[in-house]
């Protein structure tokens, strides 16, 4: 593999639109699942074990209004003290301020009380390009992915973005053999 078959293909990565990319690899995107704000933790958790790796919450007309990480969660158990560590989550401003809820009391609180709201997010019209210039400047890994109208329709990340490279990569090897 030539550096400039790799520059090409990160190129023609970075090029595309937000839609264009989950439409090609949406088989290397996390899992996620959707909530209300007014839904329980209960129902967080359930999305959790069924692997959803990030839970993003709606409002009653699917608008984005924030998003729960496992950090989150783990902060309102009381979890690990937030420490440089933890800085790259997104998550970390809000969690700060957060009350710590035993493990009896969590599943009966509402999603609102311990969302991140107003996760960064990005449009389905915005560039792969644009997306990775969003998660350097923010120091995140994630962003929410929205229509012209702010419903989220989904989520796209740094490590997916990575995988689509190396898949190219990958299928440029083997057309090459």
């Amino acid at each position: 593999m030539t550096a400039k078959v790799f520059s090409k293909i990160t190129r023609d990565i970075l090029s595309m639109s937000i839609k264009e990319f989950i439409d090609k690899y949406k088989d290397l995107l996390p899992s996620y699942g959707v909530v209300t704000e007014d839904d329980s933790i209960e129902k967080v958790l359930e999305l959790v074990r069924e692997n959803k790796h990030y839970i993003i919450v709606v409002d009653k007309h699917g608008k984005l209004r924030g998003i729960v990480t496992y950090l989150d969660i783990l902060l309102a158990l009381g979890g690990p003290k937030p420490t440089a560590a933890f800085l790259p989550f997104s998550s970390i401003a809000s969690a700060l301020r957060k009350v710590k809820l035993s493990s009896e009391v969590l599943p009966k609180v509402l999603v609102k009380r311990i969302m991140e709201r107003t996760p960064h997010h990005i449009g389905l019209e915005d560039t792969v390009e644009e997306a990775i210039d969003m998660m350097e400047k923010y120091h995140i890994h994630h962003l929410i992915v929205v229509d012209k109208k702010g419903t989220a329709k989904g989520i796209v990340t740094a490590h997916a973005i990575f995988r689509a490279v190396v898949k190219e990569i990958e299928s440029e090897k083997i057309k090459k053999s």
